[in-house]
């Protein structure tokens, strides 16, 4: 720094320092930061303004997906680089969602596979087999029965005619010896059972003959031929395979599964939050065991490795200050005047002080600057 340069600065503070009870605090017109007014004097041919710091590169931290916090990896102040992990969420809630969303998208896999393949054979042949033995049962109905047929249900008849006869005849003398007291009562029981049998066999018989006699009802045949066309439909539906839309239909089911667990699988992977820059942690809003809302941020990381100094001007002032212009910049913090450029002017004054934000870029790679520390540029009106 030469003399004059050093003189300059010397007279610039000591104006500053006297006027600073006068100074009024203005509202950054384009920014969020907490600058302060620029206190700005005119002191022959060069003006100051302060300001506040912010890193150029500030980024929220958040949870792609609600859970719990399982661990935090990093606290306040310390230095993160891109990839390194901040926060962790339990995953077991995760972890069971996917294996159930892959668990359907093989059922979904196997179905459309199944289904593009077209019928097996054996389908083929099974369904033939059930078509013709159904046609053949409706029409022996519809015909009614044979006299050949007609004969043995009449010999049918007599058979068990004759065996409830006798079946009657003996469970009447069992019971007449029975209240003679000369039976037992389990001799009794077993002609009455008997008795019974012989009894249904005769009742059925008779009712089987008179059916055939009489022939197949009109609900009898709408019945079997009902149940012809529906084994027909199935035998055409095997011959023909899968349709068009059938096929569409399971390929959608099969992304959608797959979409499913693509999601799942994000969000595990999101289970992990990692830094997507490097920098410093500048606040922490996460615990253990705290919930994570994808709403709310569980950290900033600021990038310090360049900080704008923020500013407000009058617009009187704006004709000194162009984009790409070298200034020097005053930091009290750290006792030094550093060099810095003019890299944004607001297009519009901030309404409530009718003042224009202007962002100085400095350099910081030993990180001597923080973020909300107050810096003062010199600005030359030559």
């Amino acid at each position: 720094m030469n003399k004059r340069t050093f003189l300059i600065i010397s007279i610039i503070m000591s104006v500053g320092l006297a006027g600073c009870s006068k100074a009024k605090p203005a509202n950054l017109a384009l920014t969020g930061s907490q600058a302060s007014a620029s206190n700005a004097t005119n002191q022959r041919d060069v003006m100051t303004y302060s300001g506040k710091m912010t890193g150029v590169v500030e980024t929220n931290i958040f949870a792609k997906t609600p859970g719990r916090i399982a661990s935090v990896q990093k606290d306040v102040g310390e230095q993160v680089n891109v990839g390194d992990v901040l926060v962790t969420l339990e995953t077991t809630d995760l972890q069971a969602q996917l294996a159930s969303a892959k668990a359907d998208l093989a059922l979904a896999e196997a179905k459309y596979n199944e289904i593009k393949r077209g019928t097996r054979e054996e389908d083929i042949r099974s369904s033939e087999a059930a078509y013709q033995q159904a046609y053949q049962k409706y029409l022996d109905v519809k015909k009614g029965k044979r006299p050949q047929e007609i004969a043995k249900l009449n010999a049918t008849l007599n058979e068990a005619k004759q065996a409830y006869d006798l079946a009657k005849v003996k469970y009447d003398r069992i019971k007449a010896l029975y209240e003679q007291g000369a039976t037992s009562k389990q001799s009794l029981d077993d002609a009455e059972i008997a008795l019974r049998q012989a009894e249904t066999k005769y009742f059925n018989a008779k009712n089987e003959l008179s059916l055939a006699l009489e022939g197949p009802t009109e609900e009898t045949l709408n019945a079997l031929k009902a149940n012809v066309d529906q084994t027909k439909a199935m035998l055409d539906k095997a011959k023909n395979g899968p349709t068009k839309e059938a096929i569409e239909q399971n390929a959608a089911s099969v992304a959608k599964a797959r979409a499913l667990v693509q999601l799942h699988e994000y969000n595990l992977q999101n289970g992990v939050i990692k830094s997507p820059i490097k920098g410093f942690v500048a606040t922490k809003n996460a615990n253990a065991g705290e919930m994570a809302n994808p709403s709310a941020p569980l950290m900033t990381i600021v990038n310090l490795d360049r900080v704008y100094l923020v500013v407000s001007v009058p617009e009187k002032d704006l004709k000194y200050m162009k984009i790409g212009n070298e200034v020097n910049v005053n930091v009290e913090a750290i006792g030094k005047t550093m060099k810095g450029k003019v890299s944004m002017i607001s297009p519009k004054a901030d309404p409530g002080t009718d003042k224009f934000t202007v962002k100085i870029i400095l350099n910081n790679a030993s990180h001597e600057l923080r973020a909300g520390m107050t810096g003062i540029v010199i600005i030359s009106k030559s």
